[in-house]
């Protein structure tokens, strides 16, 4: 029992030594944690800020988008509806637009170089009249 009491006692002291050590292992760590929460607490602030900015940002971008489509709704009830008919079935062939600017002699849409006759034509058209790029299909509006 003697014997055992003696062990009992050893070991405990070897665990009280391996817990000293780990402690001031610890301290370390603990100062090195310690640093990076300070740093930490500006940044978390200012990601803080960018969040709240960010939420700004993205209403007024929301409110800008909603403004955009109530605007194109009230214009695109304008436009006849073969000829808006003619643009989304453009637009959903082309995978994008339906129609292209027509850049000096080029259409925005393909990039091809028009005609000096097709661009002539197309600028001589009378108001309400519709181009087309031989090229790509878009309908073309002059700039």
């Amino acid at each position: 029992m003697n014997e055992e009491v003696r062990h009992l006692t050893e070991r405990r002291a070897e665990l009280e030594e391996q817990e000293l050590e780990a402690m001031l292992a610890q301290d370390p760590v603990d100062a090195e944690l310690s640093a990076l929460a300070e740093q930490m607490a500006p940044l978390q602030a200012r990601v803080e800020e960018l969040r709240a900015t960010l939420a700004e940002q993205e209403l007024q971008i929301d409110a800008e988008m909603a403004a955009a489509a109530g605007t194109r709704a009230a214009e695109a009830a304008l436009v006849p509806t073969a000829l808006s008919d003619r643009y989304e079935t453009l637009r959903a062939r082309l995978k994008g637009t339906g129609a292209a600017r027509l850049i000096r002699s080029h259409c925005d849409g393909c990039h091809l170089e028009l005609s000096s006759v097709e661009v002539e034509t197309i600028r001589a058209l009378p108001p309400g009249e519709v181009a087309t790029c031989e090229q790509c299909g878009r309908i073309l509006v002059p700039v």
